[in-house]
């Protein structure tokens, strides 16, 4: 493949192109490509479009881990939260122990409650 990569002269590539298969290929996709500009130009547009979705994709995975991350600590929170009102504690302390506001505390509270 390196040779291919590296060869300067049309006798060689063709030469390349009759020991396997795929070098034949190889050396096919290569010609058709450098055939004429706009083939060249739909290949690179093509190319840049698939690196620009893998660079989408990632981030879009990097954000749903973030929020993953985000939605477990609040849920971590509430959890404890919901021990420390089994345990006896009030609305403000539990406030205070897991920087949850007291208004939200106050809600799981009346949730635990009703049941």
């Amino acid at each position: 493949w390196l040779r291919l990569i590296r060869s300067e002269k049309e006798e060689e590539i063709e030469m390349l192109a009759t020991k396997t298969p795929e070098m034949e290929a190889a050396v096919g996709r290569l010609k058709q490509l450098s055939a004429d500009e706009r083939t060249q130009m739909l290949y690179e547009a093509r190319q840049l479009f698939l690196m620009d979705e893998q660079v989408r994709r990632a981030d879009a995975r990097a954000e749903g881990r973030a929020e993953g991350k985000a939605e477990g600590r609040a849920e971590g929170k509430a959890e404890v939260a919901r021990n420390m009102f089994a345990m006896g504690w009030d609305a403000e302390k539990i406030a205070q122990a897991t920087n949850l506001p007291v208004s939200d505390i106050q809600k799981l509270i009346s949730s635990l409650t009703e049941k």
